[in-house]
């Protein structure tokens, strides 16, 4: 029999009340998933948001839910800004105001209708706290590798050039699911920078995309 690894992070899912998620990830609800990709191995705790209290590391939020209940969790659930990984599943057309939400709070809008497949792959897309990487390399507890004090500016430097990056070709791009893709991957060069830097890159996006598509398909900032 194979040993089940204690869970060393948690994932927390807000709604789903058939367990729709749940039954996606193939596991059961306050449970462990088992996520093994081809980089590493980790044990994640899977958390009903009636029951979301854990002294373990919350990687993870995902909102099955309305879209106002999303938004109010966001504004006050402190470990969804901590979060790597932020899902809102829907099996609708995403408004534009859902969209604004999602790329000022860096949020991925996932159709399971369309794609269920892309839950399991958003979770597999991050490095979770605690786990084995097959490389062999050591992680810290936020589940980045360890840093020289030398390597840190540097670091934060290169990260914030590779947002630069994916942003021009975010303001290349003709076909708005391809931006949206894009945007989304902004949240993977998001480590390393100050809230400040997060909330001007997140007005560089919408700014981008409001010129190429037109101011009006987007709704007006408060």
């Amino acid at each position: 029999m194979v040993a089940i690894e204690p869970p060393t992070s948690a994932v927390v899912i807000f709604g789903d009340e058939n367990d729709e998620i749940v039954k996606l990830l193939n596991t059961s609800a306050s449970s462990f998933l088992s996520l093994e990709t081809k980089y590493y191995s980790a044990s994640v705790q899977i958390i009903k948001s009636d029951s979301a209290l854990t002294d373990l590391p919350i990687n993870g939020v995902i909102f099955n839910n309305s879209f106002q209940q999303a938004q109010e969790i966001s504004e006050n659930y402190e470990p969804f800004r901590e979060s790597d990984v932020r899902l809102f599943c829907t099996k609708v057309d995403p408004t534009k105001e859902m969209h604004n939400w999602a790329i000022a709070n860096q949020v991925e809008i996932v159709d399971i209708e369309e794609e269920p497949e892309r839950v399991l792959q958003a979770l597999e897309s991050s490095i979770w706290p605690g786990a084995t990487m097959k490389s062999g390399n050591p992680y810290f507890a936020s589940g980045r590798p360890i840093e020289t004090a030398s390597d840190q500016d540097y670091s934060a430097q290169n990260e914030q050039n590779s947002q630069n990056d994916l942003l021009e070709m975010l303001e290349a791009e003709d076909d708005f699911n391809d931006i949206l893709g894009l945007v989304q991957q902004t949240r993977s060069a998001g480590h390393g920078i100050s809230d400040e830097q997060r909330r001007a890159n997140a007005e560089r996006v919408i700014s981008a995309i409001s010129n190429m598509l037109g101011s009006d398909l987007l709704l007006d900032k408060e």
